[in-house]
């Protein structure tokens, strides 16, 4: 499931956050305009095999992704760059 869908200020990235069954819970992809690229490395699991991401967020500059959700222990705010 897909919880959040945010665009990078530039159009050009996409992230999404949300409780996929892959376990890996913030992916970003690029847009070339056409289609979508999944970005080599750039794949979060957030080290909750339990936890859900409810909100991803670009910092108004584009270089900071914020991702916030909950796991079984905890509300967390991640920041990745």
């Amino acid at each position: 499931d897909v919880n959040s869908v945010k665009w990078h200020p530039s159009g050009k990235y996409l992230a999404l956050g949300g409780n996929p069954s892959s376990g890996i819970k913030v992916k970003v992809f690029y847009f070339d305009q056409e289609s979508l690229t999944l970005v080599r490395g750039a794949q979060h699991d957030l080290g909750a095999t339990t936890g859900i991401i409810n909100s991803v967020d670009w910092s108004p500059n584009g270089n900071f992704l914020a991702a916030g959700g909950t796991t079984i222990a905890a509300n967390q705010v991640h920041l990745m760059e």
